[in-house]
């Protein structure tokens, strides 16, 4: 039989904190695999990520392309070296499959240098939509460059198939982030500490926001409402992560900074890591933000969630999540006293709505590859829609 060679990319924080929990049972399967790093895992602004990787003690090949800034020029410089880079990288290598998860800029270069070279693309969380950003232009590429589609959700799979592609090569099989947590062993509170260097005695919100890369004066005019209503609730620290690497990033970071030297109660981290975030978050009063996390897999946990604008309007959510479209000082201030009041009555229950599967996603993957993937020479064609 032949032995089928698959690369596992990752070029930031957010899509290997998903993909970390594929890895295991490809190694159990002994399928082989290499796993590449790039993007911002290699940049000292965003935290050097790729040391979570090596913490995890996962092998890793790895392509250093300078990702630091979100200037138009730089970006697209980077880019540019990226499938460069990438490029001969697999003219070294024999790979058949490539994973890839996701929606994030780097990913563009990855799929089409994979693309041109025969490669079968194997994608995962297509199909989901995201407002006043690029994400969807990327995804949706990402979509037609792909062969394989592992979606997250009944939904998502619909709409992938409307962008042409055959069903019999989209697969429901929930979110790697479910997978995740159900076998996570949470940090507790005094590790945290120890950990993070912060003494977590107040009470304390932690909040992602992302900038809005189409909208960047709307994103500024959010975030800028969102520090100034945090700042009144003077007894409760604020726990800020950096966003990733979208045209408006270098922004936020900038005003963060600036906050944080007025106010002692804020606290910025680069990168927590994926274990770290979300022990945090079950400690947090609120979660608060536009990320994906606050919609995939804390909800799950049935925790206590505020997500600011319409940045995640295109993605199923669980009916307690809290959504603030429009965002002003009154509104935040008075859920986050409501939630703040009613935190412990309300979000007490773990293992809510399962709108992105109940786990196995990892093993329902290996599973397809074996039985479908693994054997199927067929041509990609368009698929026409009903």
């Amino acid at each position: 039989m032949k032995k089928n060679k698959i690369l596992i990319y990752s070029g930031s924080r957010s899509d290997y904190s998903f993909l970390k929990y594929l890895i295991p049972e490809f190694k159990k399967e002994k399928i082989k695999f290499t796993l590449l790093l790039s993007g911002t895992h290699f940049s000292k602004k965003y935290g050097y990520t790729y040391k979570e990787v090596k913490n995890d003690n996962i092998k890793y090949d790895k392509l250093k392309c300078k990702f630091e800034s979100d200037d138009f020029l730089k970006l697209n410089v980077s880019l540019s070296n990226l499938q460069i880079e990438f490029s001969k990288y697999l003219k070294k290598k024999k790979i058949d499959y490539l994973i890839i998860l996701g929606d994030r800029i780097d990913l563009i270069p990855i799929a089409y240098a994979s693309l041109l070279k025969g490669i079968k693309i194997c994608h995962l969380h297509g199909g989901e939509l995201t407002k006043y950003l690029v994400d969807d232009h990327i995804r949706h590429s990402i979509t037609k460059m792909s062969n394989y589609h592992f979606v997250s959700n009944i939904n998502y799979k619909r709409r992938v198939n409307q962008l042409g592609e055959n069903p019999s090569n989209i697969f429901n099989v929930g979110s790697l982030a479910i997978d995740g947590i159900l076998k996570m062993k949470f940090l507790k509170k005094d590790e945290l500490k120890k950990n993070l260097k912060i003494h977590l005695d107040n009470p304390f919100f932690l909040i992602t926001y992302q900038p809005l890369s189409m909208y960047p004066k709307l994103s500024e005019k959010e975030f800028n409402i969102l520090l100034k209503s945090l700042i009144s609730f003077k007894k409760f620290d604020l726990i800020f992560t950096f966003p990733n690497i979208d045209i408006g990033s270098d922004k936020i970071i900038n005003k963060l900074f600036k906050y944080k030297k007025k106010y002692k109660n804020i606290f910025v981290f680069k990168s927590l890591g994926h274990l770290r975030y979300i022990s945090l978050a079950k400690f947090a009063s609120a979660i608060i933000g536009n990320s994906s996390s606050g919609i995939i897999e804390l909800p799950f946990l049935g925790l206590p969630i505020i997500n600011i604008g319409s940045r995640q309007d295109g993605r199923i959510k669980d009916p307690n999540i809290i959504n603030l479209k429009k965002i002003s000082h009154n509104k935040l201030k008075n859920n986050l006293r409501w939630v703040i009041k009613n935190e412990k009555k309300i979000f007490t229950n773990s293992f809510r709505n399962n709108f992105y599967g109940r786990g196995n996603t990892a093993k329902k993957i290996i599973k397809i590859f074996k039985k479908k993937i693994f054997k199927d020479n067929k041509y990609k064609e368009f698929f026409d829609y009903n």
